[in-house]
């Protein structure tokens, strides 16, 4: 995973992963976990230990509130033929875009 690579060399990298469908949250993190990562469930009121490696949202609407604090946004959906992922929100929030090969539609 591209997050285990990064660490290497900014050992303080926190990802955060804002799934498009959250029905599959439990499947992401299980994945993740299984990666060996550090995984915090979105929780307003929870203190995010300070090794946590992935913080996944679970419920939707948040991109807003995360766009407006982070830097780098990766439009997952550019990694696979069906695109889709609108690109412009980040952008008006100052990020960082970044993506693979696939923004025919965007």
């Amino acid at each position: 995973m591209v997050h285990k690579e990064l660490k290497k060399e900014y050992s303080n990298l926190f990802t955060i992963i804002i799934p498009r469908h959250i029905d599959r949250v439990k499947k992401i993190q299980k994945e993740l976990e299984g990666l060996n990562l550090k995984v915090h469930l979105h929780e307003p009121k929870t203190k995010i230990n300070r090794n946590t490696d992935i913080y996944l949202v679970n419920s939707f609407g948040k991109t807003k509130s995360f766009y407006s604090v982070i830097k780098n946004v990766f439009l997952g959906g550019s990694m696979i033929k069906h695109g889709g992922q609108n690109p412009l929100e980040a952008v008006r929030y100052n990020c960082n875009i970044l993506h693979g090969p696939n923004v025919f539609n965007f």
